[in-house]
């Protein structure tokens, strides 16, 4: 089929130390364990790419140095099924680099990236695009910390120029959208909407009313009013008077007329001499004095 060893072989099988050249284009040189590439070895593609690392059963694997031919580029680190996938360093040809995360051969999760021009940018990756949270500088001084989506500045975040302005709110398309507040080198405070990094006043005082709106529809939702009593009516049954204990004696006598019917009896028997003792000769001694409740 055209392909071509030259190197050592055991039991008629690549094993040990050779060189091997595939019609398909591309050589490897280095370790052979019974027909397969393992161990150290150095592969050299048909499109120039040039890998050195370790191999196992033919494949790229653990850690490597990768040299893309097309744009001089150099990953170093750690490789699975073929691509680079783990911890790993990226340098591109014009001196900015990339130390992080990679998954499928692309930056992700999280990482730092380096540009030869001064700007810097440490946090989350997603498909070699910026994504999640992070820390950006420009190399005049700008700084921005805030949330990113697919490489753009979206989300909440702050911002501060080189010149001392600043500005802390909503971002989208990697300007500020939304509410913010923006204070500019002199100091003077522009708190509202912006559009595509413009202050609107227009819609800053439409915000402005509808949240005053909402604020004392909620204050008012939440204000607690006692309700009114409501007075009894002529079928609600009131609350008896507290009546007075008497004695038998005086009951006998009269002394007390009472016009309410007795709720109940109480059969407390007074131990004290006043209490039992007739008003009136007239009374029955054998007569038993007991308190009654009316």
């Amino acid at each position: 089929n055209g392909d071509t060893y030259e190197g050592q072989l055991e039991h008629n099988q690549r094993h040990g130390y050779g060189k091997f050249v595939s019609n398909d284009g591309y050589i490897y040189q280095g370790e052979w364990i019974n027909g397969s590439m393992h161990g150290a070895g150095t592969i050299y593609y048909d499109n120039g790419d040039v890998f050195t690392g370790q191999f196992q059963d033919n494949s790229k694997q653990r850690n490597g140095r990768l040299t893309y031919y097309q744009d001089k580029s150099v990953y170093e680190g750690q490789f699975y099924d073929e691509l680079p996938n783990g911890r790993g360093e990226l340098t591109l040809s014009n001196g900015d680099k990339y130390e992080g995360s990679f998954r499928n051969g692309q930056k992700s999760s999280a990482g730092t990236y380096t540009g030869a021009d001064g700007s810097s940018y440490v946090g989350g990756w997603r498909r070699d695009l910026k994504h999640g949270h992070g820390k950006e500088q420009a190399p005049n001084g700008d700084v921005y910390v805030g949330e990113y989506y697919h490489g753009q500045k979206k989300g909440e975040g702050a911002m501060t120029w080189a010149d001392g302005s600043s500005y802390v709110g909503h971002w989208a398309a990697d300007k500020p959208n939304g509410a913010g507040t923006f204070i500019d080198p002199s100091g003077t405070v522009q708190k509202g909407v912006f559009v595509d990094g413009v202050y609107s006043a227009k819609q800053s005082q439409q915000s402005m009313r509808y949240m005053e709106t909402r604020a004392s529809r909620a204050h008012k939702e939440n204000t607690s009013v006692a309700p009114t009593p409501l007075a009894p009516s002529s079928s609600t049954m009131e609350e008896p008077a507290t009546l007075p204990y008497i004695t038998l004696a005086e009951f006998l006598h009269g002394r007390e007329i009472l016009s309410i019917p007795p709720i109940s009896l109480v059969s407390s028997i007074s131990t004290t001499p006043e209490a039992i003792e007739p008003k009136a000769s007239s009374v029955d001694d054998s007569v038993t004095t007991e308190v009654v409740h009316y």
